[in-house]
C-alpha cells in the first residue's frame, strides 16, 4: 500500500487541498480512487489468507464453529480405513470456488495493482 500511495503525485493531493477539500475529503475523493487497484490487491490477499487459515482456528475454535478448511479435515476422518473421496472432493470444490470467483471478478484490478508496484514511472 505504501508504494501505491507513493505512486500518486503529491501535486494531485495539493490541488485537491487548494480547491477546497479537507484532508479527509481529499483522501476520499482523490487518493482512494487513485490507489484502488492496490486496495483491491491487498484486500484479495487478506481475504485469501483469512479464508485458508488453518492453525489459528484449529487451536482457538472448538465445537461447531469451524471454518471450511478445518471442517474439511474433520470430515476426512477415516472410518475403519475407508476414506470417502467423493465427499472430500466436494469439500475441496466448495472451498475453492469462492476464491476462484473472487479472483476472476477482480482480475483486472488485481493485475493493475500488482504491476503498479513493479513499474517505476
Amino acid at each position: 500500500m505504501r508504494i501505491s500511495f507513493e505512486s500518486v503525485p503529491r501535486e494531485l493531493e495539493e490541488a485537491a487541498l487548494v480547491d477546497g477539500c479537507g484532508t479527509v475529503s481529499a483522501l476520499r475523493r482523490v487518493l482512494v480512487p487513485a490507489v484502488k487497484p492496490g486496495l483491491i490487491t491487498v484486500g484479495l490477499f487478506a481475504f485469501l489468507a483469512a479464508w485458508n487459515d488453518f492453525m489459528v482456528p484449529l487451536y482457538l475454535l472448538g465445537g461447531d464453529n469451524q471454518p471450511l478448511p478445518l471442517a474439511l479435515v474433520n470430515m476426512r476422518q477415516q472410518v475403519m480405513g475407508v476414506i470417502d473421496y467423493g465427499a472430500t472432493q466436494a469439500g475441496v470444490v466448495v472451498l475453492t470456488v469462492p476464491c476462484v470467483l473472487l479472483f476472476l471478478v477482480l482480475q483486472r484490478h488485481y493485475v493493475n495493482g500488482f504491476m503498479s508496484g513493479a513499474l517505476k514511472g
